[in-house]
């Protein structure tokens, strides 16, 4: 916009210049045809004063509008960041990043590697489907998931595949709130609204129109339907996660193991091509009759070779970074290693 102000400054004194000259020079007549426009030279550089104000006037609307959008925007913004910790606090979610870092910060590295290199992995990862791990405790079932999370989580983006999401949840004894299907659902909501606009909207709809801006708190049933309703309303693929569903309790009438399952159950049979579940647990009866039929992939480690080798590793690794342990003969070594891994469980 200087730029228009500077011609029209240009375009204006070349008028004044003309008309001083035509004083100067004693021509009062011609100078009133001037003023009334009659002087062709004169009247061409009014002409494009004029083009040049008009283009002035649409500079600044557009810069109006443009700041006005610009005010819009971020106001939307605000509002919907508000919202969104409005809906967190409704949902008030257990938060899984805290079992996922831990774990992380655990992990031995160079193990677990194996998992997401496998065949069974690369095709689930491809192909919406269900991926279940069992294993016996110990079997480092956990180490796995969180390799699956970080794979999923940080591995290159794919350009013929869009990804939506990538959601987790960690089941286990030590938090009450992370042994339930409430507190799996709004985690779940929670992770992929934050990742996609389409899903954002489906949940806020249901914070603030079904549920008054959250004046009472949800029920599983409506936690149901709404993740149902985001999973089909893309096409996106979304990655679910859930690790040791084995440590949700399975005894009285409400069972949270069993309203747990059923919800995998019923995510599965949706058969969305872009859904990918994965379960690990231990190979427990009332899982296993659930998940077998479900799972287009089963990966135990019962008697696994490459789960063998992680173990051996970490007790290796273990050994070597203790300062007695360190100076055993290698035949005590080697014998410790083979005992552990006899009695271990995985």
């Amino acid at each position: 916009m200087s730029a228009i102000l500077i011609k029209i400054t240009v375009h204006m004194l070349s008028v004044f210049a003309l008309a001083t000259q035509q004083i100067r020079q004693g021509r009062l007549k011609k100078y009133g045809k001037i003023l009334l426009g009659q002087d062709a030279e004169i009247d061409e550089a009014v002409k494009t004063l004029d083009k040049l104000t008009a283009e002035e006037h649409k500079a600044v609307a557009a810069l109006t509008l443009w700041t006005v959008h610009g005010l819009a925007v971020d106001m939307s913004e605000q509002r919907r960041e508000e919202m969104y910790r409005e809906i967190r606090k409704w949902l008030s979610p257990p938060d899984p990043s805290t079992n996922h870092n831990d774990t992380q910060d655990r992990h031995h590295e160079g193990t677990s590697t194996w998992l997401v290199n496998s065949k069974d992995f690369l095709e689930w990862k491809a192909q919406g489907s269900l991926l279940w791990i069992s294993g016996k405790p110990g079997a480092g079932k956990t180490f796995l998931c969180s390799t699956v999370v970080e794979d999923l989580c940080n591995s290159p983006t794919d350009p013929d595949v869009w990804t939506i999401a990538t959601a987790y949840f960690y089941c286990t004894f030590r938090d009450s709130e992370k042994q339930n299907i409430q507190g799996l659902l709004c985690s779940i909501l929670h992770q992929l609204s934050a990742r996609s606009d389409t899903y954002y909207l489906i949940l806020s709809h249901l914070f603030s129109k079904k549920y008054s801006n959250g004046s009472r708190r949800p029920s599983n049933k409506d936690l149901v339907e709404c993740l149902k309703e985001m999973l089909k309303s893309s096409d996106g693929t979304t990655y679910i996660v859930v690790d040791a569903l084995d440590e949700c309790p399975n005894s009285g009438t409400t069972s949270e193991r069993r309203a747990i399952l059923k919800l995998l159950e019923q995510l599965a049979v949706l058969k969305l091509p872009n859904l990918h579940l994965c379960v690990t647990s231990r190979p427990e009866d009332d899982i296993g009759s659930t998940l077998k039929p479900l799972a287009s992939h089963h990966v135990t480690l019962e008697g696994s070779r490459e789960q063998d080798e992680d173990i051996i590793r970490y007790i290796r690794s273990m050994i070597e970074s203790h300062e007695k342990m360190r100076a055993w003969p290698v035949k005590i070594k080697e014998k410790v290693i083979e005992t552990l891994l006899e009695n271990a469980d995985g």
